[in-house]
Order: structure tokens, then C-alpha cells, then sequence
């Protein structure tokens, strides 16, 4: 059943993809027994190595008349910001090198591994934009965009990147 309908405008002109290692430790305060508790239990710790992809795009639906100008036979397009579209960990690609969890809860341990999991997704996000993927977007756009509008027009066009890197999405997905 269809449940909602979305305009997009997102064009994908980049996608990385990554391996990364990362490691989490929690120092544990104690050690619960059930019957009594222990100070200074044992430590958790773990290392995950992630496979995993970044899409870089630019939203063509945030062009406005304003960025569109023309001066004598070419016509000048602004472009939005580019934007990280998405970033994802394949879950059966990825696999947990050194787990020891030490004598945490069942809901400690699903905490201990939500968060290992999060820490690996800000770690592949940030690998993207270091990586330089929104300056490897831009030159994409003016590649593809140009010709394809010149040929469409008639005349020639040339892509100007925005300035700006402020659209980065931040909701990782996450392939199962």
C-alpha cells in the first residue's frame, strides 16, 4: 500500500566507499552480582571494522530564479551547497574484530553495541567529509551539468558551486 509520495531532487555525483576500524572501551564501575555488587569490574572493549559507503549530491530542487543569471550568450547557474545525501555501514560486509563485554546486563550489552555502532557511522560521515567529498561533488556538478544543459540551450553554461557547506544530512542508514 502506498503510504507517501516525495518530490526529490537530489542528483548523486559522488559515492565513497570505506573500511574503517573502531574501537570502544567502557570502564566499569562495578560488577553487579545479583546478591552484591563489586567495585572495579571487569572492562568492555571492542573493535569493529566497517565497510561501508557516503553518497555526495546537490539538491537541484533549491535553485532559485535568483541564481540563474545571463551575460551576453552564457547563462551563469548558481548551484546549492552540496550536501552529504547519505552514509551507510553494510552490516554483512562489517565484522567485529575483539568483543569482550565482561559481565555486562543483556540491556547493557544492546547499549554497549548501539553505541559502538553510532561511533562507527560518525566515523565513516566524517571520513567523507575530510575526504573532500563535497569539493569532489562540485567538480561532478560542472562536469555532468554543464554540456548536458548547453546541449539543451544552445548556448554555453557554466555551473557555479555554492560557497557554502551547510546542508550535510545527518541520519545515517544503515544497510541490513
Amino acid at each position: 500500500m502506498l503510504e507517501r509520495v516525495e518530490q526529490l531532487g537530489k542528483l548523486e555525483l559522488v559515492k565513497y566507499n570505506f573500511q574503517e576500524i573502531t574501537e570502544l572501551r567502557k570502564l566499569s564501575a562495578e560488577l553487579d552480582l545479583k546478591l552484591f555488587k563489586i567495585k572495579g569490574g571487569p572492562d568492555s572493549k571492542a573493535v569493529l571494522i566497517t565497510k561501508g559507503e557516503a553518497v555526495g549530491c546537490i539538491d537541484l530542487t533549491k535553485i532559485q530564479l535568483s541564481d540563474i543569471s545571463q551575460e551576453g550568450d552564457t547563462t551563469y547557474i548558481k548551484l546549492p551547497a552540496p550536501e552529504l545525501c547519505y552514509y551507510k555501514i553494510d552490516l554483512q560486509q562489517s565484522q567485529i574484530y575483539d568483543l569482550d563485554l565482561g559481565y555486562l546486563s543483556d540491556r547493557e550489552k544492546a547499549k554497549f553495541m548501539d553505541e559502538l555502532y553510532g561511533k562507527a557511522e560518525i566515523e565513516l560521515r566524517n571520513a567523507a567529509i575530510e575526504s573532500g567529498i563535497f569539493d569532489e561533488v562540485n567538480q561532478n556538478a560542472r562536469i555532468l551539468l554543464e554540456p548536458l544543459l548547453e546541449s539543451v540551450g544552445g548556448q554555453k553554461v557554466l555551473v557555479l558551486p555554492s560557497i557554502g557547506l551547510d546542508s550535510i544530512t545527518t541520519q545515517p542508514v544503515i544497510l541490513q
